[in-house]
């Protein structure tokens, strides 16, 4: 919808769409009644006035414009270096640079749907300061105490049991981790179902991973094979700060 003029196809997708009444939500049902009651050249014309024009449409979709007020600037480095990374490239019928907003939800889907070979994560060194961070945390090695209650926002980790570097990664199917407080293992799914987790909230959800085993589900919950106690000889905290 957002890359060419919609085509008859496209927009009888459009009107049936459903949802519920999240902001979200809403803004689906609105494009889907808009979808029922426009005619297709209505429509068409929209989208050229929109994102063609002469010259130039309304709205330029791509997010270097938005971040910096200049095409193809640093932003969209940024993002080819992630894309990098993961291992994303654009389909040979693309012509537009990726940080168009049509190729970024694409790539978001791609992410929450698992389409791609490469799963994304960040890494961790833990010696060392990380600023690519998508959340704000802190690390401490020095003058630790241990203590019975840790706030979730705390990972009280014993560093000799985890191995450098470490990942931060989002939820894939079959994850389940040691839950600090509760017996025995846990499929991830169903923390997520017991804690009562919206989609959005499981889609946002980051993951602290020594290898591919979970040490924290960030801001909510220890695995407790990786927590340090007070005969724990290197200690490291990490604090989320929300």
């Amino acid at each position: 919808l957002l890359r060419a003029e919609p085509d008859e196809k496209l927009v009888k997708q459009l009107t049936i769409l459903n949802s519920d009444d999240s902001p979200i939500g809403k803004s689906i049902k609105t494009l889907s009644k808009l979808a029922t009651s426009l005619d297709l050249p209505t429509i068409r014309d929209e989208y050229v006035k929109i994102f063609v024009g002469v010259g130039r449409g309304e709205i330029l979709p791509f997010a270097s414009y938005y971040l910096t007020g200049f095409l193809k600037d640093k932003p969209l480095a940024n993002l080819r270096q992630d894309m990098q990374e993961i291992g994303i490239k654009l389909a040979d019928n693309v012509k537009e640079p990726e940080d168009h907003i049509a190729s970024i939800f694409d790539m978001m889907s791609g992410l929450i749907l698992d389409k791609f070979e490469k799963k994304y994560s960040i890494t961790i060194d833990i010696n060392k300061n990380n600023h690519r961070l998508p959340f704000d945390l802190q690390m401490k090695t020095k003058n630790l105490t241990s203590k019975d209650n840790w706030m979730s926002n705390e990972a009280f980790l014993d560093k000799d049991l985890l191995k450098n570097p470490l990942h931060i990664r989002k939820y894939k199917k079959g994850d389940y981790f040691y839950p600090q407080g509760m017996m025995g293992k846990k499929l991830l799914s169903k923390f997520f179902k017991d804690e009562k987790y919206s989609l959005l909230e499981k889609e946002q959800q980051w993951l602290l991973c020594s290898e591919d085993e979970i040490v924290w589900v960030v801001g909510r919950r220890c695995d407790r094979r990786f927590t340090a106690n007070s005969d724990t000889k290197n200690k490291i905290l990490m604090r989320l700060r929300v």
